[in-house]
């Protein structure tokens, strides 16, 4: 794997525990000011569909326009790159204005759909919040564009850090406005928090922006941006509507369910930015520069060993989650108005969620290596399948098991989804199963260490300690075992990333 991959991995992950510990700070923040009630429900549900939605034109145009960005940056002049942007930036910003006037109108019809177990008090609420949210797919949609430049040039920090910058806004409002303005101090700094995220941005990315006026509808590569674009949009599509059918499953499980389903995903998704998309990010940029020059042998080399890497880092991880569950839930939010069920909710979904950790991160690095290829279509009927399993599962599962039911079943949704790519993805990479093979005796390694962890974590869990205790032993003393096992059967990633930490931190071995 070249080093500049593992260092610029490094520098990402890096800025993702800061960020994600500013991130964890605003939810325990939210979580203690406002506690899991109906009207942080009605928050948690409009934003997240204005947020789902932003998702699923963000991510889509983000995927394809980096791909081309590489592509005319390596094969045209600069002239034609910018009027390639400008383009871009021209047509969406349409698509996002339709969009934000579809939501604002039909946000009534909306929230009726997806609240459909709540009161006309609550339903009010819902409409009032989507009608303030909905036209900040705009500035999403700008966001996205900047960062896509700015990881195209290999800057990618910038748009790393933006997260940081949400969290500070709202912890700060939050603390100046929650006592006069109740809820509205979070509403407000959700929106604000868009635009300072905006302004970041243009500070970096305006070395590489130069906006000219163009006809986009004679642009050429706009149709093929469509054309890569369409077969994505069904895939994150049929996502969203999974995560719809999510929420609407926990409004039937009572008050406060769907926000604890809510911070629930809050520390799975933390740990997914943290490991898997900046890992995933990384990957894409440069697996779509060598296939762009044919290096086939250094994306086959890179992607082997990087799913090891992704492996061995969140297989002990998602055990921990798993096992403590509501310990670490209780860290990280009991104070305040969050309460004991709120508690315990969390903790369940939490422990569905755990499951499938390990697995989404190596879905992410195989979904994007097909982009890479500039497939989109394989990966899309694979996430076809795999959220219908989804959707399937979590209306079963939730009548027996409740909100666990809801994120057990997005797991081995995850699971089946890996599955179906490892065989599709053979298409570009024959030799993926010899790749696997080559690397089985590694996995084999990892499984020995995890064991050792999940013993560990048993025997933890049976001596009735005080949860403070018992969480820094599993954080410490479990880490200590995983990584001790690992060493003792001669795991030679355990000792590059110890090397890389040690050059970084400029400690002498």
């Amino acid at each position: 794997m070249e080093k500049k991959i593992v260092n610029t991995t490094f520098y990402i992950t890096l800025i993702g525990v800061i960020t994600k510990l500013i991130g964890f700070v605003k939810q325990t923040v939210i979580a203690n000011f406002y506690g899991a009630t109906g009207q942080t429900d009605a928050f948690f549900l409009s934003s997240g569909f204005v947020s789902d939605t932003s998702y699923l034109i963000c991510t889509t145009l983000s995927i394809t326009f980096l791909s081309m960005y590489i592509d005319s940056k390596n094969n045209e002049t600069e002239e034609k790159r910018s009027a390639f942007t400008s383009s871009v930036i021209m047509v969406f910003e349409m698509l996002a204005f339709f969009v934000g006037v579809l939501i604002y109108v039909f946000s009534p019809q909306i929230s009726s759909f997806l609240a459909v177990g709540y009161d006309a008090d609550q339903l009010v609420s819902v409409v009032k919040y989507m009608h303030l949210f909905s036209f900040l797919i705009m500035l999403q949609v700008l966001i996205t564009i900047l960062g896509t430049v700015l990881n195209a040039e290999k800057k990618f920090l910038p748009y790393q850090m933006i997260g940081a910058i949400q969290s500070i806004v709202i912890i700060l409002s939050i603390f100046c406005f929650s006592g006069k303005f109740g809820i509205y101090a979070l509403v407000v700094s959700f929106i604000l928090a868009y635009f300072c995220q905006f302004l970041f941005l243009c500070l970096f990315a305006k070395k590489y922006i130069r906006v000219v006026i163009t006809n986009p509808l004679k642009d050429s590569r706009i149709k093929k941006l469509f054309r890569l674009i369409a077969p994505l949009l069904i895939s994150y599509g049929i996502i969203e509507i999974n995560q719809i059918v999510d929420k609407m499953v926990s409004t039937y499980l009572g008050e406060g369910v769907l926000s604890a389903l809510s911070y629930s995903q809050v520390i799975n998704s933390s740990i997914n930015q943290l490991f898997v998309v900046s890992v995933g990010t990384v990957i894409f940029s440069y697996f779509t520069d060598y296939v762009s020059k044919g290096k086939e042998k250094e994306i086959k080399e890179s992607l082997g060993q990087m799913l090891v890497l992704v492996s061995m880092i969140l297989l002990p991880i998602s055990i921990m989650l798993a096992f403590d569950a509501k310990e670490i839930v209780r860290v990280v939010y009991e104070r305040g108005s969050f309460d004991q069920t709120a508690v315990n909710n969390t903790a369940l979904a939490q422990t569905g969620y755990a499951f499938g950790l390990c697995f989404l991160g190596i879905r992410e690095l195989l979904i994007r290596t097909h982009y890479a290829y500039q497939d989109t279509k394989r990966p899309t009927i694979t996430s076809v399948i795999s959220v219908l399993s989804n959707i399937l599962l979590s209306v079963v599962l939730s009548r027996y098991i409740g909100i666990l039911g809801i994120t057990l079943a997005s797991s081995i949704s995850i699971g089946i989804s890996v599955i179906l790519l490892s065989i599709t993805l053979r298409r570009h990479i024959k030799e993926l199963k010899e790749i696997l093979i080559l690397n089985k005796k590694k996995y084999m390694k990892i499984a020995c260490a995890a064991f050792s962890l999940v013993f560990y974590s048993v025997l933890l869990g049976k001596a009735g300690l005080n949860f403070y205790l018992e969480l820094m032993l599993l954080l410490i003393g479990g880490g200590s075992i995983y990584l001790l096992v690992l060493c003792l059967l001669k795991m030679e990633e355990v000792t590059s990333v110890v090397n890389i930490i040690a050059v970084k931190l400029k400690i002498k071995k």
